[in-house]
């Protein structure tokens, strides 16, 4: 029985997914599970997509693109950072497609037996060739590349201007390789959507990648569940937490979870009993002394439960985050399960 887990709703990421397909507009849909899946567990992601028809995916680290791949080997799983030497050999081994950064990466590893993807800066001034000298590139390794894509700024009028010039590349170069730009930002914006695929991330797991004042009816896919370890009773004049944080004025219980497995994760509240308390270092408190609580019971950190939801917004701010940020700090030592 653990001490903390999370739950995955597999009903929740499908409903998701066809709702990215909806926007997408019949491209084919690339997720993007950098990050162990933005925090909420690569593999089971993975798998539940594999069922709903998806054979491709784009991570950022090497050591994460070979577990993936070796997990299925079906997929074409697209390392879009950066590769490291060392890491080469076991990446091609496992079936890793490697992506084209720079010149001297081109030259590099088009000499070996990989798998290539080509990305270009058409803006962003981050990794990439730049898009002046991109049309060379993409005549010469044509026939290799299984892939061509870009990483959109995220302005939306400059999206534009970077999505004329990847479409001027793709008519130049015609190849038949699938083009790739739109990720979560640009598919929630409606465009621009050029190419044969989209990379939705954070979208697929219920958050759109910024504020909206509308959001899309996005359906959050992960919840934090933690069990009670210990209840206390207190009294006026006592304390709890560091540097004794609360001293309760009347008498009440608090209730100590299981934090230690979260490997620092902070909180600031949890559901306990179909109620939202307040939580100081590891502990609930404010609850009354009539309130049921027992050791083992399971309190929530994000999702719902008894009637009562904590977003991951709310996690977020008590983080001093958003909720984008707030997705890849989920604890990684907790156990991930699929939940219908």
């Amino acid at each position: 029985m653990p001490l903390a887990w999370l739950e995955l709703s597999r009903s929740a990421l499908l409903s998701n997914l066809r709702l990215v397909r909806r926007m997408a507009r019949g491209r084919e849909v690339f997720p993007m599970l950098k990050h162990n899946a933005y925090g909420q567990g690569a593999l089971p992601i993975a798998r539940v997509l594999d069922g709903a028809g998806i054979r491709t995916a784009v991570v950022a680290c090497a050591d994460e693109a070979e577990a993936l791949a070796r997990a299925l080997p079906r997929w074409r799983v697209i390392l879009g950072g950066a590769c490291p030497p060392e890491k080469l050999a076991a990446l091609v081994r496992a079936g890793v497609g490697i992506t084209l950064h720079t010149e001297a990466e081109a030259r590099r590893f088009s000499r070996t037996r990989a798998r290539l993807h080509l990305k270009i800066d058409t803006g962003m001034g981050r990794l990439g060739i730049p898009w002046e000298r991109a049309l060379p590139w993409l005549v010469r390794l044509g026939p290799r590349l299984e892939s061509v894509f870009s990483v959109l700024a995220e302005d939306p009028q400059f999206d534009l201007v970077q999505a004329e010039r990847f479409e001027r590349l793709k008519s130049a170069a015609a190849l038949s390789c699938p083009w790739h730009l739109a990720a979560s930002a640009a598919l929630v914006r409606g465009g621009p959507l050029s190419g044969e695929a989209v990379r939705p991330g954070s979208l697929l797991f219920g958050y759109p990648p910024f504020v909206m004042r509308r959001p899309p009816p996005l359906k959050p896919v992960a919840s934090l569940r933690i069990r009670v370890v210990q209840v206390r009773r207190l009294a006026p004049g006592d304390s709890v937490g560091f540097r004794r944080a609360y001293r309760p004025k009347r008498r009440e219980q608090a209730v100590v979870l299981a934090s230690g497995e979260l490997g620092g994760f902070p909180y600031r509240r949890a559901i306990l009993g179909g109620r939202i308390f307040r939580a100081v270092s590891g502990i609930l408190v404010g609850i009354p002394p009539s309130f049921p609580v027992k050791e083992g019971q399971v309190a929530t950190l994000l999702g719902a439960s008894g009637g009562k939801r904590i977003t991951m917004q709310e996690l977020g701010g008590d983080q001093g985050v958003d909720a984008y940020q707030a997705l890849g700090r989920l604890p990684a030592r907790v156990a991930r399960g699929l939940v219908p």
